[in-house]
C-alpha cells in the first residue's frame, strides 16, 4: 500500500519554501548564526585541527565544542575565550559607530 503525503509547501527551491515557512527576520537571524558558527569551523579546519585537538589545547571538552559549532549551546564568555585563543582570535566589544574596541575579554581561567 502506497502512502501519499500532501506537502502544503510548494516551490522550486529551498528559498521558495523557506519564505513560506519563516518570516524574513527569522531567515536573517538564522543566516547570521550560520555565518557566526561557520567562522569557527572554517578556522579550526584551516589550522588542521580536529575538535578533539582543539579541545586538548583549549581545555574545553570536545562535546562542548561540538555543541558550540552546531549552535546547540552558547558557552560562558570565559569558555568562548578559551576556544578562540588557539585559533588566534579574541572576543571584544566594539563600537558600531567608530569600530573602537571598548573592551577586550581576556581568558582569566
Amino acid at each position: 500500500m502506497e502512502i501519499k503525503h500532501k506537502n502544503p509547501y510548494e516551490g522550486d527551491s529551498w528559498e521558495d519554501v523557506e519564505k513560506q515557512l519563516f518570516t524574513q527576520e527569522e531567515i536573517e537571524r538564522c543566516k547570521k548564526k550560520v555565518k557566526f558558527y561557520g567562522i569557527f569551523i572554517k578556522l579550526r579546519k584551516a589550522l588542521g585541527l580536529t575538535q578533539r585537538q582543539l579541545a586538548d589545547i583549549s581545555n574545553v571538552k570536545q562535546p562542548m565544542l561540538a555543541r558550540f559549532e552546531t549552535g546547540e549551546n552558547i558557552p560562558k564568555v570565559s569558555t568562548v575565550c578559551k576556544i578562540l585563543k588557539p585559533l588566534g582570535l579574541s572576543l571584544a566589544i566594539v563600537s558600531d559607530k567608530t569600530d573602537e574596541v571598548l573592551y577586550k575579554f581576556e581568558n582569566e581561567d
